[in-house]
């Protein structure tokens, strides 16, 4: 081999050698690089998955409190006869019967609710008697019919006695 090849086959492997000298630094910040990508990736992931559950969470949660609001309406947290008062008069009147009589027993406590008897008197036909029964049915606020008493007939008019009760946490 002469000396010029000699001098080549150095000069490639002094190159060589410098290159993996000089990249070597570069090649394992990269691959530590590429492991860091590979960790926050799989970060990212996790952290979209926790959105997304917290999404649906977020939407149980709000279909419970549409719910929670319609009991906090059926079974208010205080008595409110006041409102009653005025409420079962009006569901009467709205379906042609007049009230004669309205009163409140005392209420009853029970283990996580209480309940409020309630007596009302009307008069009116079977066919008010029958839309009454269907909006207190219909009513936000949880009423129970109890019993109903019926009256002489006075010309299509009846005589009706309602026991109710309602209730309140």
């Amino acid at each position: 081999m002469n000396r010029q090849t000699i001098q080549l086959i150095i000069s490639l492997l002094v190159f060589v050698g410098l290159l993996v000298f000089l990249t070597s630094p570069t090649y394992q910040k990269l691959k530590l690089a590429q492991a860091e990508l590979v960790r926050q990736q799989q970060e990212l992931e996790r952290t979209q998955n926790l959105v997304s559950v917290l999404d649906q969470l977020s939407s149980q949660f709000s279909s419970l409190s549409s719910d929670l609001e319609k009991v906090e309406l059926s079974i208010p947290k205080k008595e409110d006869t006041p409102k009653l008062l005025v409420e079962l008069p009006t569901l009467a009147s709205q379906n042609g019967l007049v009230v004669s009589e309205i009163g409140f027993g005392d209420p009853t406590k029970r283990e996580g609710y209480s309940s409020i008897p309630i007596r009302l008197s009307a008069k009116g036909s079977y066919l008010n008697l029958k839309s009454f029964l269907k909006a207190v049915e219909q009513n936000l606020r949880l009423l129970d019919v109890v019993s109903i008493g019926f009256g002489e007939d006075k010309g299509g008019q009846y005589d009706f006695g309602f026991s109710i009760n309602t209730y309140y946490q």
